[in-house]
């Protein structure tokens, strides 16, 4: 009996360390694509935009399923990597001309060659590679994109702001997904 007990004792021992091993590399070892949150002030509009930045790697991002790109053309994508990527806004604003009530979104973009699709649907709060439910759609428009310099990590940038006017840019690799937002009833301040 006391030989039971000196095994299970040590066993018990064994799966502790180990628990708290694992534990401990989990909370020291960093993610591949980082956790970014981008918060502007657009007019008297907060904007946030939260998502995990991947890195191009030497890999292929944009184009067909047949040539193994990362991010097929054609295919609705998180717009980042890991959990979904969400865009907030504190008040009604406009997007591309077009309404967006005050609210925060599950962002998802379905990339093509020159335009692209962005999606902001009322679901925000799944695991990012589960797709949209169209009918859970906030608003949903088609954007030119513009090609740009190399980007190593997948950024969303705010430019242009003035008053309550700004472009939002998603910018990876080469490729560039622009979008306009206005918040209305703000004066232009410069």
């Amino acid at each position: 009996m006391k030989n039971y007990l000196k095994v299970l004792f040590c066993l018990v021992f064994a799966i502790i360390m180990v628990s708290a091993a694992v534990d401990v590399s989990a909370q020291t070892r960093p993610r591949a694509s980082q956790r970014q949150m981008v918060v502007q002030t657009v007019g008297t509009a907060e904007i946030t935009i939260v998502y995990h930045r991947p890195n191009v790697k030497g890999r292929k991002i944009w184009g067909t399923a047949e040539e193994k790109a990362l991010v097929p053309y054609g295919d609705v994508w998180r717009a980042g990597a890991n959990e979904n990527t969400t865009f907030e806004v504190s008040q009604d604003i406009t997007v591309n001309g077009q309404a967006l009530p005050k609210g925060k979104y599950g962002f998802h973009v379905i990339p093509g060659k020159t335009e692209s699709t962005l999606i902001f649907n009322k679901v925000n709060d799944v695991w990012g590679t589960v797709k949209p439910k169209k009918e859970n759609d906030a608003l949903r428009i088609n954007v030119t994109n513009e090609e740009g310099a190399f980007q190593e990590s997948l950024s969303y940038l705010f430019e242009d702001v003035i008053g309550g006017s700004a472009n939002i840019v998603l910018a990876w690799d080469k490729m560039r997904i622009p979008f306009n937002i206005e918040v209305g009833g703000t004066e232009d301040e410069g």
